[in-house]
């Protein structure tokens, strides 16, 4: 197990372990561990999960969890899609291998082998393929921003070899690590990067690895807060998108605006407290407004 590997085993495993225990569980309809692929991995599995007594097709979220790149599955998110769901709409919660076992190329394919079954089983799980909508947090939003880009551009699709006929209605991204090809030729911190994308600068990747938002015009919901680490980049990749004439939005609190202390994908891990709360109403209320 590499220094990585047991960081996120060994340190940030037992703390999230710890919190998620204290979280209320919303009661809903979940159909859970389904196989996305003739695989058999354990993160070639997804769940949905629906308000009590939904019937017919309904407006459907699909969720990328964070977690470096290297740690987490969809029980990671698990409280925060089903907080989601609570809200009305139908939410797929997709887990994908995880570096250094694989890398990023074969992560957008799992991602994209997730988003077509879930395509192609739209009716037998009550999703309306016409009203899709992604979220992700932290590095999850890093590869549902890489979704949104391949879905506008051939160049990406033939690089990643993936291909779908999804489209997404909207899009929230949470934390987002959008400029990665800065830390992944960043000699402190590229050697995090190697097992997840080799060589960066000769990967064929390389031009296909930050957020492009000049790709595409999806309505896009960009959340933050002070304490987020990576800020800067959702911000910015927020005044990017809205330079490009997108409909964009920001959700941002600042100290002044929080009662707790926010952090890094509070939304995601802090389901209960108010600025949570607010922003999850939010993000759905967004979603919403793009139902047709």
């Amino acid at each position: 197990m590499s220094i990585f590997e047991k960081y996120w085993e060994k340190l940030v495993k037992p703390m999230d372990d710890k919190r998620i225990a204290t979280l209320r569980v919303p009661s809903l309809d979940e159909q859970n561990d389904i196989f996305y692929t003739d695989s058999d991995h354990k993160h070639h599995r997804l769940d949905v999960y629906s308000p009590i007594g939904a019937i017919g097709l309904m407006p459907t979220i699909i969720d990328v969890h964070g977690g470096g790149w290297y740690y987490g599955d969809k029980d990671l998110n698990k409280i925060y899609c089903l907080n989601l769901a609570e809200r009305g709409m139908r939410v797929v919660n997709i887990s994908y291998r995880l570096t250094p076992e694989v890398g990023f190329i074969d992560q957008i394919k799992d991602i994209f082998c997730a988003l077509n079954y879930i395509y192609d089983n739209a009716e037998r799980y009550g999703i309306d393929k016409n009203n899709l909508f992604l979220t992700g947090d932290s590095a999850g939003a890093h590869l549902a921003s890489m979704v949104a880009n391949i879905l506008e551009d051939p160049a990406s699709q033939k690089a990643f070899g993936v291909s779908s006929n999804v489209k997404f209605n909207a899009i929230a991204y949470t934390c987002a690590a959008f400029k990665v090809s800065g830390l992944a030729t960043t000699p402190i911190v590229k050697s995090y990067f190697k097992p997840w994308i080799g060589n960066a600068k000769k990967s064929p990747l390389f031009p296909y690895m930050d957020f492009r938002a000049n790709l595409g015009n999806t309505p896009s919901l960009f959340i933050t807060c002070d304490g987020d680490f990576l800020k800067n980049q959702t911000i910015a990749g927020y005044e990017e998108y809205k330079a490009y004439g997108n409909d964009a939005e920001l959700i941002y609190f600042d100290k002044k605006s929080q009662t707790n202390k926010l952090a890094h994908v509070y939304n995601v891990t802090q389901t209960d407290w108010p600025e949570a709360i607010e922003t999850n109403d939010k993000t759905v209320a967004f979603f919403r407004k793009y139902v047709i």
